[in-house]
């Protein structure tokens, strides 16, 4: 039997999908509050082939321009963003985060505005700093905690006749998620 895509008010036209990639990488398979902590995660490439599984159907059901990845959403949002911008839509996803973040690019030499839009997006999603080192038996400091849980975009929010809903996560490592989720909905 084919699954059958529908909506409770009309026919489904857009859905907002997130491919999982290197977030998946920054991993401590134990469970505890540090960002990096969580329970060991189902095998990548399962992971990926699920999801092109999915993406393959949506695409049959609802044309190609209607599956959104939430990557090139990003990237639309930083392409041509002046500094302002980009600082406005960094404090409104990542909060007290946003200004360590931007100091610590400072301190690398990159400037904001000038920083590829692409690298600034997987630094949101795969998490900064992307390479992780043990310091002396401890583990990293993080400034923006990787977004495993990105991958199940139903969790952080739904569309409505009446509009979107973004939902609160109860879990400390999926806090962020909805947060630039709200962020693309308002910037796009």
């Amino acid at each position: 039997m084919k699954p059958v895509l529908k909506t409770e008010y009309n026919p489904l036209k857009t859905v907002l999908v997130h491919t999982p990639s290197e977030e998946h990488d920054q991993l401590i398979p134990w469970e505890g509050e540090h960002p990096l902590m969580g329970p060991n995660p189902r095998v990548f490439t399962e992971l990926v082939n699920d999801h092109n599984t999915l993406v393959s159907f949506l695409h049959e059901e609802i044309g190609e321009e209607g599956v959104l990845e939430l990557k090139d959403l990003l990237i639309d949002i930083f392409d041509n963003a002046d500094f302002r911008r980009r600082f406005t839509f960094l404090q409104d996803s990542l909060h007290y985060l946003a200004e360590n973040y931007i100091d610590h690019l400072m301190a690398r030499g990159i400037k904001l505005e000038a920083y590829d839009p692409a690298e600034l997006v997987k630094d949101l999603i795969y998490g900064y700093p992307r390479k992780l080192t043990i310091n002396n038996g401890r583990l990293p400091n993080i400034i923006i905690p990787p977004k495993r849980e990105l991958m199940w975009m139903r969790d952080s929010s739904a569309v409505t006749q009446c509009g979107v809903i973004i939902n609160e996560m109860s879990s400390s490592r999926r806090k962020p998620e909805p947060t630039l989720i709200r962020s693309v909905f308002k910037y796009h």
